[in-house]
């Protein structure tokens, strides 16, 4: 197969009363069958879901043969089941369909415009994770989902099934935790320059009047 022909009778496979035939000059197999690795003969082709011996009897690319033609480990069938696309092993990795991301991602979706893989819509991305989100004093069963707009992890947990702020820092519109102990600028220096500027400004006015 793939060799040079003239005619038909120059096409010569392995397998009985299957005829391969000449077609623009050159061997090729009838329709629904494909070529062997080494030309000699002609196996019966199968889609994704078809019945197969082998995996060169699957002819979809990074397909496999498990009685029925199946995408390889690492690949998904798209939704057409005409091809094996990769999937996605980490959130915002390459995608074209969401199945690429549910495969080895729970909780994801592909984006429509970005083609990334991104937690799906009521779960936000924690460690390179999807977890269910709970604002501020919504129930919770671990820290993961406590969700505040400061995205900070470390200022929150998940007490007696509840999400709260941890100590020293403070619930702020059941959004955010604000850390209490901060302290406001230093304006004791800013306050001395203030304070000697007006001194130094009293005596020029009071040497003027003594003046005239």
């Amino acid at each position: 197969i793939g060799e040079a022909c003239q005619v038909n009778d120059n096409c010569v496979i392995l397998t009985p009363n299957l005829v391969a035939y000449c077609d623009q000059s050159r061997c090729v197999c009838p329709p629904y069958f494909h070529a062997n690795d080494n030309g000699t003969d002609c196996l019966p082709s199968s889609d994704l879901g078809g019945p197969c011996n082998s995996d060169d009897d699957c002819i979809t690319m990074n397909a496999q043969c498990k009685d029925m033609c199946t995408c390889k480990m690492g690949y998904v069938a798209n939704v057409a089941k005409t091809d094996c696309l990769i999937a996605a092993d980490k959130l915002h990795a390459p995608c074209d369909e969401d199945k690429q991301c549910t495969e080895f991602l729970p909780k994801t979706t592909c984006d429509p415009i970005r083609k990334r893989c991104n937690c799906t819509v009521g779960w936000h991305e924690v460690n390179g994770a999807c977890f269910l989100s709970s604002r501020l004093h919504e129930p919770c069963s671990r820290k993961e989902q406590c969700l505040i707009d400061s995205r900070n992890i470390t200022r929150v947990e998940c007490y007696e099934g509840f999400c709260i702020c941890v100590d020293q820092y403070e619930m702020v519109n059941r959004t955010d935790c604000i850390d209490t102990q901060r302290t406001l600028p230093d304006t004791s220096g800013t306050s001395m320059i203030w304070r000697i500027n007006t001194a130094l400004l009293c005596t020029i006015a009071l040497l003027f009047a003594l003046k005239y």
